[in-house]
């Protein structure tokens, strides 16, 4: 690089700016452009002037306020000194600003909108009306550049638009609530909508409802926040911050609600706890009934300071009108549809209590406080043998045995003292004389002054309980007899798994299962109170535990056989304990085995039908024959011939177990046989 030559334009550029400062001091002290000067310095708008490179030559003092800086005069060019934006906000390029594209086209520019960045970092909106400068000759000399603080104009453009926005906001507000009648929603709408007019970060409602039972309880509608802030903190207390709003005082406007005196003022005494809203400024407003009820509250948080002004104050508590209003007006609503509705419950309920009296298979009667019947329903048609209009007139001992001639005048003393009869067992006597066991209800009926003027009563035939009742302590006596002999079961096969388990998990393991196999043949038995159970009903309920979410993989087939309650409870521990053994090792323990079970009654040779069982395992893993026998095979095996006197066989084939039992039928058993469903 040669040093000498870029000395040497460097110095020639310094004489070309001194000389350049030169001529324009002499321009300006020359009379004319002093008196020029003087009058663009007194000019409110910015003025600055440059030659034909955009190098300012002259400002003035309105350029400096806009700017923020005083330019160097010969050097400093606006277009490249100052940051421009564009009035979106987005960067200028600086060949594009106004006062360069008035330089560079040679033409006056209109209304250059731009933005400038002070060197403090604020930013100016102007709007540029920059003019080129020509002399005698035409020849361009530089130009003249008149720069407008719009900031004022913007300010106001602003709070135009923002009002604007409010008034539409507000309008919107009054609309909602006025055509509203669901309180919810209502709280819902003032809260989003004040929440956006007030510029709060976060806002929220709370309002009082009268529940069900009266009770005020305290709802809330949030804007801006999750719900869950307010759920986990829950709705503010009655503190000495809060108090006042809360209490339907008067507003509360905090600009730092930190440095409010009246803050942390409340256990734990620590402000807001961590994890809540971050509230700095703070609104409260109450929300108080025509009536002087105090409704609840509209609050607004920002965790920016000075947020929240007077005015906005004052347009929140004409919002807060306007929803007492509209609440008031929905709580109206509410009650008066509450009304309508419980009207049309008792008109309900009326015509249901005449229906159910009218089709009740109980006997149901009113009487006068002497006892003369006034109504008679179908059911005490039924009951009584005596048609309506047979008995209605009549005194009711027509009904009452002449050994029982004493209860009447008891029931009707009862009666006029305002006292019920409930559940009263007693015997009646039919129209044909015959005597009947009811239970009877008796309460008195009082009319719109509360005096007694008659009674209902309502008769229930209790015949069939009484049967019941004594055929209940015969299956109780019953029951004793087989509870003994579960016991006994269940001590048999305590005593056998425990003898047989490896461990006390292994004894709890497999001891319950077998309980629960025994508790399923109980359950059938229990079905047909112990009369009998259903063979295939039996087989299909041990197997149910391996179902799978597959087809089944085993086939059940046989007639229908019912079988006894000592059959069905053996049966049903051996079929458990194969289907367990199944399970584990064979069949059922892989997805491509089979299992069948079939079963047939034949002729036996001493008249009595015989039931033969096979239990035939396929495609299983292949079986070896245990080293040893276990409980279930011992059960199985002889278990039982010992209590069916079956035959059973028990083949630990390679392709798989297969168990064939033939047991002798009892008579009760042979009565139920059927033909297999098809």
């Amino acid at each position: 690089m040669d040093f000498n030559a870029a000395k040497g334009e460097k110095t020639a550029a310094a004489a070309e700016a001194d000389r350049l400062r030169q001529n324009i001091e002499d321009l300006i002290h020359l009379p004319e452009q002093q008196r020029f000067r003087e009058v663009l310095g007194n000019l409110p708008v910015a003025v600055y002037i440059t030659d034909n490179y955009g190098r300012i030559t002259y400002y003035n003092d309105a350029c400096v306020k806009l700017a923020g800086r005083r330019p160097e005069l010969g050097t400093d060019r606006w277009c490249v000194t100052m940051r421009l934006y564009w009035p979106d906000g987005r960067p200028m390029p600086h060949d594009e600003c106004p006062m360069a594209v008035a330089l560079k086209e040679n033409r006056a520019v209109d209304d250059g909108e731009a933005i400038a960045e002070r060197p403090d970092g604020t930013r100016v909106p102007f709007l540029a009306y920059p003019r080129p400068l020509r002399d005698s000759s035409g020849a361009l000399t530089g130009a003249i550049n008149t720069l407008v603080d719009i900031s004022a104009r913007q300010r106001s453009a602003d709070r135009l638009e923002r009002q604007t926005h409010r008034l539409q906001l507000l309008n919107r507000i009054a609309q909602l609530v006025a055509r509203d009648l669901d309180i919810e929603r209502i709280a819902q709408s003032v809260a989003d909508a004040t929440t956006e007019l007030t510029g709060a970060q976060f806002g929220a409602f709370f309002y009082n409802v009268v529940n069900s039972e009266g009770n005020r309880v305290k709802h809330f509608a949030v804007s801006g926040a999750a719900r869950g802030h307010f759920e986990k903190f829950g709705v503010p207390r009655d503190s000495s911050l809060f108090g006042r709003t809360f209490r339907g005082e008067g507003a509360i406007r905090c600009d730092d609600v930190r440095t409010d005196p009246r803050y942390g003022n409340n256990p734990p005494y620590c402000g807001l706890p961590e994890g809540h809203l971050p509230v700095v400024s703070y609104l409260a407003v109450p929300v108080v009934l025509h009536s002087g009820e105090t409704l609840g509250a509209l609050c607004f948080g920002h965790e920016r300071a000075g947020i929240f002004d007077e005015g906005t104050e004052d347009l929140v508590a004409g919002v807060a009108a306007h929803a007492a209003t509209a609440i008031d007006n929905a709580r109206l609503y509410e009650a008066a549809q509450s009304e309508v509705a419980r009207s049309r419950r008792a008109e309900r309920a009326a015509q249901q209590l005449a229906a159910i009296v009218k089709s009740s298979d109980d006997a149901i009667v009113s009487k006068d406080t002497n006892g003369i019947i006034q109504t008679w329903n179908k059911g005490a048609q039924k009951l009584f043998g005596y048609r309506a209009e047979e008995v209605i007139g009549k005194s009711v001992t027509i009904l009452i045995p002449p050994d029982r001639d004493d209860e009447e005048p008891m029931i009707l003393a009862r009666i006029r003292r305002g006292e019920a009869v409930d559940h009263y067992e007693t015997v009646r006597q039919r129209k044909d004389g015959s005597l009947v066991d009811i239970s009877l209800t008796v309460s008195p009926i009082h009319n719109s002054a509360g005096k007694v003027i008659g009674a209902s009563k309502i008769a229930r035939d209790i015949s069939e309980r009484r049967a019941a009742e004594a055929h209940r302590e015969l299956l109780l006596r019953e029951v004793n007899h087989r509870a003994k002999n579960m016991l006994h079961n269940v001590q048999s096969i305590a005593v056998q798994t425990l003898h047989n388990a490896k461990s006390q998990e292994a004894f709890k393991k497999v001891f319950l299962a077998r309980l629960t196999a025994l508790s399923h043949a109980h359950d059938l038995l229990a079905r047909s109170n112990w009369r009998g159970a259903s063979l295939a009903e039996l087989v299909a309920l041990e197997l149910a535990p391996y179902r799978g979410g597959g087809p089944l993989n085993w086939t059940i087939d046989g007639c229908e056989v019912e079988l006894e309650a000592k059959t069905a409870l053996a049966l049903g521990m051996a079929f458990h304990e194969l289907a367990t053994n199944a399970a584990k090792y064979g069949a059922l323990s892989t997805t491509t085995g089979r299992l069948e079970i079939r079963w047939r009654v034949t002729p036996g040779a001493d008249g009595a039908d015989m039931l033969h069982i096979d239990w035939t395992e396929r495609a299983g893993p292949l079986v070896s024959k245990p080293s040893r026998r276990g409980f279930g095979s011992r059960l199985i095996e002889h278990g039982l011939a010992y209590e069916l006197e079956a035959e059973v066989r028990l083949a630990f084939e390679p392709e798989g177990v297969n168990c064939t039992i033939d047991m002798p039928l009892t008579p009760m058993e042979m009565e139920t046989l059927s033909e297999p469903s098809a």
